[in-house]
């Protein structure tokens, strides 16, 4: 099999022509997905300790909010990374990609941070610095494993795949482009540092362009895991 390619330079200008082109209405869903979920949390924080019952139900609420806000976000940012016009119609899936959504990212975050944080939760309570050490060393293997799992969640809300079939399918994906991957995801940080040094708005442009690059890269990847390519022009 050809070994998967992206170029960063055209993602992040795929990503700043489509967001150029649609600032307002990407502007207007990036604030809509932040806000609505963290109300719940809100609420939540002005309650005294003594109200335990419904600190968990505004956390529950925040926490379905966060679910249905991302998976409709990422839905929107696949539309436009297939060149398609893409508004808040598209902002809600149906039940059973939420929860596979939410299994992969619970089993994603085993993956990522289960036995870092296994190793500082020992070290913590043992006072040891041994353990300390080896989850700074485990957390090597986890950030390649991030990367490599990375795009299970595109592929349960784009392809309404398993949540097994997802990481398997995303390993495939990101199959010898991993450090390719890991320098682009630093691209976008610094991206987004660049949008919070401008006095935070600057955001309202950086993370459409780094959500719809990310998604963009993900359509040419999975592109080339199969036999016929995935045509994508710019809005």
């Amino acid at each position: 099999m050809q070994t998967q390619k992206f170029i960063k330079k055209e993602a992040i200008k795929f990503g700043w022509v489509t967001t150029k082109a649609n600032f307002w209405v990407l502007s207007g869903i990036v604030l809509l997905t932040t806000i609505v979920p963290a109300i719940p949390q809100v609420f939540s924080d002005l309650l005294q300790k003594d109200y335990l019952i419904w600190s968990f139900v505004l956390y529950l609420a925040y926490l379905i909010l966060y679910i249905i806000a991302r998976v409709g976000l990422i839905k929107i940012m696949l539309g436009f990374a297939s060149g398609e016009k893409s508004g808040l119609s598209n902002l809600f899936s149906n039940f059973k990609t939420y929860l596979k959504y939410l299994g992969g990212s619970i089993l994603y975050g085993i993956i990522v941070a289960g036995i870092p944080m296994l190793f500082l939760v020992l070290g913590t309570i043992f006072e040891k610095d041994i353990f300390i050490a080896v989850a700074i060393i485990s957390a090597i293997p986890c950030v390649v494993w991030a990367i490599k799992f990375q795009f299970f969640s595109y592929l349960i809300i784009d392809k309404g795949m398993g949540i097994m079939a997802s990481l398997k399918k995303s390993a495939e994906m990101t199959k010898d482009l991993k450090w390719d991957l890991f320098l682009f995801s630093l691209l976008l940080i610094v991206i987004n540092l660049a949008g919070v040094l401008c006095l935070i708005l600057g955001l309202f442009a950086t993370i459409p362009v780094t959500l719809i690059a990310t998604a963009f890269v993900y359509k040419k990847l999975l592109a080339q895991t199969k036999d016929t390519p995935v045509a994508i022009e710019a809005i």
